[in-house]
């Protein structure tokens, strides 16, 4: 696997995660990916003048449209339900904000380049689950 410094800089990335858990993490990713040279594409939190007509979660799919990779930081929450207004994304209500930014990361296309890292716990977690079978209030759902 190629590392973020070997690949040709200028390169744009989204990264996604729910922030305010990962809060700390992701501004330390966000600063090394700037200092290999990556362009680091952020959700919906800073929209520009053109898409403040746009519900801040359709413009989180629209940045993942139009940026070729994708960096998932995948930790215990999958923040806010989804509330896309744009036709081409209304499948995608119901879901996580986390969810839906990468099951469309993942179907958009052309595919794009797909990074993820996911906190020990929730490995821990899913082995578990795995071991033990869907229990209460879990929902399984493939990607």
């Amino acid at each position: 696997m190629k590392s973020f410094s070997r690949i040709p800089h200028q390169k744009s990335i989204f990264l996604a995660s729910e922030y305010l858990e990962l809060n700390n993490i992701w501004r330390q990713v966000e600063a090394k990916l700037k200092n290999f040279g990556w362009r680091v594409v952020k959700g919906a939190d800073a929209r520009t003048r053109g898409e403040m007509r746009y519900e801040r979660h359709d413009v989180c799919l629209q940045r993942i449209d139009r940026t070729p990779y994708f960096l998932v930081l995948i930790g215990r929450l999958a923040g806010s339900s989804f509330r896309g207004q744009q036709p081409k994304y209304r499948k995608y209500r119901g879901l996580r904000t986390t969810h839906a930014e990468i099951r469309r990361s993942i179907l958009k296309k052309p595919p794009g380049k797909w990074f993820c890292f996911v906190h020990h716990e929730v490995l821990i977690a899913w082995e578990l689950w795995k071991q033990n079978g869907c229990r209460g209030q879990f929902r399984c759902e493939p990607i």
